[in-house]
């Protein structure tokens, strides 16, 4: 959602409290798409800070459906979403903090979208599992090992490991 900062820069200290609608429906990250179930409006106080400052602030909590790391079944995760950015809306000075706000902040225009996925992008957890003792999936068939066992023989995954996975095969055979 694009929105107009205009109507607060026009009177010196103005504060505009509003909900800000998120209008994208997933996220695209890293090559994998996060799904957005829950997205409430973002409760928002827009803050006139005169000298072309305005003051953001605001809070959500959405709700993504993210794959577990281990068995890749859709996992709902909160987001809590805290906002509490200041805009330079002048166009004199570029700083490594004006360029950052350029990706979001056109003019007078501010793309509600993009400062959101500002936010949410590095909340995004590095690992989410369905539960604790996940037991992930089969590395040979791709069965979810959750819902059962399969049939296939588990090999050592570390090559070095084979001479001795040798050995025991040796004494299996033996004993039958």
């Amino acid at each position: 959602m694009i929105l107009s900062l205009s109507e607060v820069m026009a009177v010196p200290d103005k504060v505009v409290t509003m909900d800000i609608p998120l209008e994208l429906s997933e996220i695209e990250f890293q090559g994998m798409r996060y799904e957005f179930l829950q997205k409430p409006p973002l409760s928002a106080r827009i803050t006139n800070q005169n000298r072309k400052r305005v003051l953001v602030e605001g809070s959500a909590d959405y709700t993504l459906s993210i794959p577990c790391s281990r068995c890749l079944k859709s996992v709902a995760v909160s987001i809590p979403v805290n906002i509490h950015v200041s805009l330079d809306l002048s166009q004199e000075e570029k700083s490594a903090e004006g360029a950052e706000q350029e990706s979001y902040l056109d003019g007078f225009h501010l793309d509600t979208d993009l400062l959101l996925l500002g936010e949410i992008l590095p909340a995004l957890p590095e690992k989410v599992l369905c539960r604790e003792d996940c037991k992930g999936l089969c590395p040979v068939c791709g069965r979810n090992l959750n819902e059962g066992t399969c049939g296939c023989r588990q090999e050592p995954s570390d090559p070095r490991m084979a001479q001795i996975q040798d050995i025991f095969q040796k004494f299996n055979l033996k004993d039958e």
